[in-house]
Order: structure tokens, then C-alpha cells, then sequence
């Protein structure tokens, strides 16, 4: 039966989808293409919205796997102006996954590193540990860890998503077959300053909630204790609008676009760099190349990132009750006429042995779950 199709001079309500574009449903590839399983198929021309069958007139230039047209090929006749695509999903929902992988892993971490940067009670990451664990048993180390579970998973996405979507706007190909046709260093680094300055929006609120969760050092509950400032992420989230207005969950976000916009465009480069070093031309990088490429880049962002990670974190600890900083700068020098120059990289050691395997276990996860829907 004839249906609605998108076209040039508008809607043609006579021509059939089959040999024709659908750029809403991915076109009729699984029916021009018996055997094929129903669905998109990433880095395939008809999972990009065309469902021109061979032979059909539409050039076929290179073939991938599935049989489908490399983006990098004219607008198919319903689409002059522009190739036939859609946002792949996919990105997003490989970046949460991998993204709450990542979390479960480096959440022990993060709870050291973040009470080492606003707090002068421990002389180092053994005390830290040590008093964390006799005070507040293993639970301590994954205080707020509930929230950014789903929360941070989300941010994972948009970053990924964001990131990957932002490549195929530059260069017309999609991830599979950027090992094949790789874009250059610049792209990428323009790709990931733009997902990291997108995800600091969603990122902001969550992150906060977090830090605030993580420097309560109350032991558990017990009769006649006091009971914490916070009971759990929503009530941590209602008091601060309640004390602080809906703007206080934003309370250090310019430190934060300032921290995450260049480094995660230094986090890709590096990580685009070292598998195409490990990496025959046109070939997928190893398991082992991917595992090494994603830790190394991790460490290099968070040497970059840890400085203004560390005036993140005070200012989100400062509320209205206890003013201590007017703004980004004045953290800054506060900080260094009271405590030293090393007070910027606080928190970078334990930065670097989270930020190994976390961002190994992200990006091989990532990476898989892209081949695999592929």
C-alpha cells in the first residue's frame, strides 16, 4: 500500500516506500535484502534512511558488510541536497551502559579523591582510606553512588552521543567505518569539546548531589547518633533548592564547563591517537589496543582536568550559609595563598589509578556494543 514519503517538492502521496527514501523508518533495506534481520543496521546505507535495492540507479560506490552504501556517497534523487541519515541511537545507548560499567568501578575511588580535595583531615590516600573504612565500613566508599548509577550513565550518553553524532556531521561516516576512513585529529577534538561542553548541562546537578553525598563522614545510623545533614540524593537535591534556590544545583558549573569542554577533546585525540599507532590501517583496533588506548587517555584528561577539578569540588561544597568564594578565580587564589601550589593537583594520584580502568572497562564496552548491534 502506498505510503507518506518524504520528498523533494514535499509529500508524494502516490509513490511507494520500496525503492524510494524513508528517512524516518530506515527505509526497506530487511525487505530488498532477504536474510537480513529486521532493524537499523549502523554503518549500513539503509539504516541511514535510503532503501534503494541494487540495481536500482542509485550509485553503489563502496559496499560495507551488510550490503548497504557508504554515507560518503551522493544524495540519493529523493534527497539532492544532503545524504540520506538519521542520529544513530545507538551512540547513546552504548554510552549508558558503558557509562554505568565505568561508574561501579571507579565509585571507591571517587569518594577518596573528592574528600582529599575539600577536606585537610587526611594526610594522604591510605589515611583516607583507612579512616573511611573504620568510621563508615565499606559503605562509605560508595556514599552517593545510588544517584549517578542511572544519573551519570545519562551523562555517559549525551557525551558519547553527542560526540559521535557531532563526527558524523563533520565527516559523513559513521563508527564503523571511521577505522576505515579516519577523521583527523582536529575533528575529533572539535567533536569532543562538544560533548563535553553539552554534557555539562545534565551533568551539573548530578555531579553536585554527588560531592555533597560524599563528604557526609557520619558513621551509619545508630541510636542516639546524629542523624546526617543528608538522607539520600532527593533529599539532598529538595534541600538545596530549599536553602539554595533551583540555581544552587548549578554551584560550581562554570568550573565545570571550564574542567570537562577541553580535556574531553584532549580525552579523544589521545585515545583516536594510540589505537591508530597500535593499529594496522583500515583494521579495528584489538581488545588489548582498546583496553590500553581508553586508560591512557583517561589518565592524560584527568592530568589536564585535575586542577579545575579541585576548585570544582570547593565551590560545590561552599553554600550560601558559608560564602568562601566569589567566583572561579578568587577559588583559585584563595586556595594557593592558603594551602600551595599543590594544591591543584590534589586528588591526581588517585585520579590516575581510577581513571586506568575505568576508562578502559568504558571503552571496550563501548566499542563492543557498537560491533555487536553492527
Amino acid at each position: 500500500m502506498p505510503q507518506l514519503v518524504p520528498w523533494e517538492g514535499g509529500l508524494d502521496k502516490t509513490r511507494p516506500s520500496e525503492g524510494g527514501c524513508d528517512s524516518r523508518q530506515g527505509g526497506g533495506g530487511a525487505a530488498h535484502h532477504p536474510g537480513r534481520r529486521q532493524g537499523f543496521r549502523p554503518g549500513s546505507h539503509s539504516s541511514r534512511g535510503c532503501s534503494h535495492p541494487v540495481g536500482s540507479g542509485v550509485p553503489q560506490g563502496r559496499r560495507d558488510r551488510t550490503g548497504g552504501h557508504a554515507l560518503s556517497l551522493p544524495a540519493c534523487p529523493g534527497h539532492r541536497f544532503r545524504p540520506c541519515q538519521t542520529m544513530p541511537v545507538e551512540e547513546f545507548v552504548a554510552g549508558w551502559i558503558s557509562g554505568a560499567l565505568g561508574l561501579v568501578l571507579g565509585h571507591p575511588f571517587d569518594t577518596v579523591k573528592v574528600r582529599l580535595q575539600t577536606q585537610t583531615t587526611y594526610r594522604g590516600i591510605i589515611d583516607c582510606m583507612v579512616k573511611t573504612y573504620r568510621h563508615e565500613s565499606l559503605l562509605g566508599f560508595f556514599k552517593g553512588m545510588s544517584f549517578p548509577i542511572a544519573s551519570i550513565a545519562v551523562v555517559n550518553s549525551v557525551l558519547f552521543g553527542v560526540y559521535s553524532n557531532t563526527l558524523l556531521a563533520l565527516t559523513a561516516t559513521s563508527h564503523q567505518e571511521r577505522w576505515a576512513q579516519p577523521p583527523s585529529y582536529t575533528q575529533v577534538f572539535i567533536a569532543g569539546c562538544t560533548g563535553g561542553f553539552v554534557q555539562v548541562y545534565c551533568l551539573a546537578p548530578f555531579d553536585l548531589i554527588k560531592v555533597r553525598l560524599q563528604n557526609q563522614t557520619e558513621p551509619r545510623a545508630r541510636p542516639g547518633s546524629p542523624p546526617p545533614r543528608y538522607r539520600g540524593p532527593v533529599h539532598c537535591a529538595a534541600s538545596i533548592c530549599q536553602e539554595e534556590g533551583p540555581r544552587g544545583l548549578f554551584r560550581g558549573a562554570w568550573a565545570l564547563t571550564l574542567r570537562d569542554t577541553p580535556t574531553l577533546g584532549i580525552y579523544f585525540v589521545t585515545y583516536e591517537w594510540l589505537c591508530r599507532q597500535s593499529t594496522p590501517d583500515g583494521q579495528n583496533p584489538s581488545s588489548a589496543t582498546v583496553l590500553v588506548a581508553g586508560g591512557f587517555a583517561g589518565i592524560t584528561s584527568w592530568a589536564v582536568a585535575t586542577p579545575l577539578d579541585v576548585i570544582k569540588s570547593r565551590m560545590q561544597m561552599a553554600g550560601p550559609k558559608h560564602r568562601v568564594y566569589r567566583g572561579v578565580l578568587d577559588c583559585m587564589a584563595r586556595s594557593a595563598q592558603q594551602e600551595g601550589l599543590g594544591v591543584f593537583f590534589r586528588g591526581l594520584t588517585i585520579n590516575s589509578a581510577r581513571a586506568f580502568p575505568v576508562n578502559a572497562v568504558t571503552f571496550l564496552s563501548y566499542e563492543y556494543l557498537l560491533r555487536w548491534w553492527g
